[in-house]
């Protein structure tokens, strides 16, 4: 069947969508689906119609009709309705083009052309041919006998791996499958995060660092539609924090590079990496230390490279927000700095151990005694001065990540599936315990497919190599272990897939708004 036809709506998206495994894709395809009222603009999943949801592109006469303002918005600098005459006129660039409702003809630049089927108005909406709207537009209008619609600012052939990718991307937006794996039952929570219903976020109990609460708990207070533990925790320490990265809605909680992590940006695409952290500053607005002549210099630039961790040492630079608490132990010889305000309140020298404010509307940024000599930081954090401050993120190939672009960030580990294939080796930090190695037990999984839906996964009992396997059949082509063993923990629609032995220090929610 011939698909000509598709729709419009008020809307055009700041998502980026990873089309790494669709090299006939492009960010600047709009992706429509016969029967589904949603549509990829610009990498984003927005409504067709988001005032009227059950709006979807329609065949009539073996032609795809979809409503007018969709596509003119998109393409067009200006779309007109004249009532009396039922006549819409679309204007983009140097062409006009005027289509009257029940009519088989369409004026390109005041010159007739007969379409095979004329435009309707359906429900307050109207449905405009696609094909002959589009190409009067000078895009490229390219579909499939499955439902998939591309249209493209160019010319291009679309493989059957294109197809597969563009079907993954019109998934629904959350469905819970118990799937079966060589006679183990394995529960998969699969997500749509571009759906505009959905919503993830990674978080703390009460958004504290060293907390634990119950799960139960947790799930009832957030009011999530789905859930699942993150990362790692010493669940038998005194100390409770996170092992890795924690960003909840845009904010470091807590820093520790070099783990591999799970970033959902804020466009909702989703990216495995083993970033590294950083804090840069300066004070007084200053860009850079300045020479102040004969080996002299006035200290303006500061960094930190870590985020909230208590493990301090000689060489240390952490940054303490007030997620860590009311205060902070210092307990190694260095430079301690309160800024109150965007402002220094003070700086210290400290000796012994000393139990430091973090104030409500600051922070405290603790610089160890040879780090200090080596960087001469502490000398930027003069009393009074003004101080600014931003977080860096690189990923493990050095390229920066823009923190305004990511909505939440999670660690786990080890490395089950990367681009595809199955990691075989176990890092030096897991190599030493059998949980990691040949030991069997509960575990949790977060992994994405080709088209960038996640997966959470649970399984009753498996050791990392068959965790690995699964992961593999299931289609993901990125994935990492999750906290597992008593820490297990899935929610899904009302239901506990499993409830964690222990209370939890971080977790990831699902939200599905529809």
């Amino acid at each position: 069947m011939r698909i000509l036809l598709w729709i419009l709506v008020f809307y055009l998206g700041m998502g980026v969508v990873n089309y790494a495994y669709a090299a006939g894709i492009e960010r600047s395809d709009v992706i429509l689906h016969l029967d589904d009222s949603r549509a990829y603009v610009n990498g984003s999943l927005v409504y067709i119609d988001k005032l009227n949801k059950s709006v979807v592109p329609i065949i009539k006469n073996e032609r795809t009709l979809v409503p007018v303002r969709f596509i003119a918005e998109k393409y067009a600098d200006e779309i007109l309705w004249d009532k009396d005459s039922k006549k819409v006129t679309i204007n983009s660039g140097k062409n006009q083009i005027i289509i009257y409702i029940g009519s088989n003809v369409i004026y390109i630049n005041d010159k007739e052309k007969v379409i095979d089927t004329e435009a309707v108005v359906i429900n307050d909406r109207t449905f405009l041919p696609l094909r002959a709207v589009c190409e009067a537009l000078g895009k490229y209008v390219f579909y499939n006998e499955e439902g998939i619609i591309v249209i493209s600012y160019s010319e291009k052939t679309l493989t059957s791996e294109d197809i597969n990718y563009t079907q993954g991307l019109f998934f629904d937006p959350i469905k819970y499958e118990l799937i079966d794996y060589n006679g183990d039952k394995v529960s998969v929570i699969k997500i749509n995060p571009k759906d505009p219903n959905i919503d993830i976020k990674v978080s703390l109990p009460d958004d504290k660092l060293n907390n634990t609460a119950n799960f139960s708990d947790i799930v009832s207070q957030k009011g999530t539609f789905a859930a699942i533990n993150a990362n790692f925790f010493n669940a038998y320490g005194t100390v409770k924090d996170p092992i890795g990265h924690v960003i909840s809605d845009g904010k470091v909680i807590y820093g520790q590079s070099g783990l591999d992590s799970v970033f959902i940006m804020r466009d909702n695409s989703v990216a495995f990496l083993k970033p590294i952290i950083h804090v840069i500053g300066t004070t007084d607005g200053k860009s850079d230390n300045v020479y102040l002549g004969e080996d002299k210099f006035e200290y303006h630039k500061w960094a930190a490279y870590g985020v909230n961790i208590l493990e301090q040492d000689l060489y240390s630079a952490i940054l303490y927000t007030r997620e860590r608490g009311e205060t902070v132990n210092i307990s190694c010889k260095g430079y301690v700095i309160t800024v109150l305000d965007g402002v220094v309140k003070s700086n210290d020298y400290v000796e012994e151990t000393r139990v430091i404010d973090i104030p409500k509307n600051g922070y405290v940024i603790f610089i160890g005694a040879e780090e200090a000599k080596l960087s001469m930081s502490h000398e930027a954090f003069k009393a009074g001065r003004s101080v600014e401050m931003k977080y860096r993120i690189f990923d493990n190939e050095g390229r920066e990540i823009n923190i305004n672009d990511v909505k939440c960030v999670l660690s786990g580990g080890p490395a089950l599936i990367k681009n595809g294939e199955i990691v075989e080796s176990i890092p030096e930090s897991f190599s030493h315990d059998t949980r990691f190695t040949t030991a069997e037990a509960r575990r949790t999984a977060i992994g994405i497919d080709k088209s960038g839906n996640i997966m959470l996964i649970y399984t009753s009992k498996a050791s990392i190599t068959k965790l690995k396997s699964i992961a593999k059949t299931l289609g993901c082509i990125d994935a990492i272990n999750l906290d597992g063993g008593a820490s297990s923990a899935m929610y899904y629609g009302g239901k506990f897939i499993v409830s964690p032995g222990r209370k939890l220090a971080t977790i990831l929610y699902v939200y599905n708004q529809e």
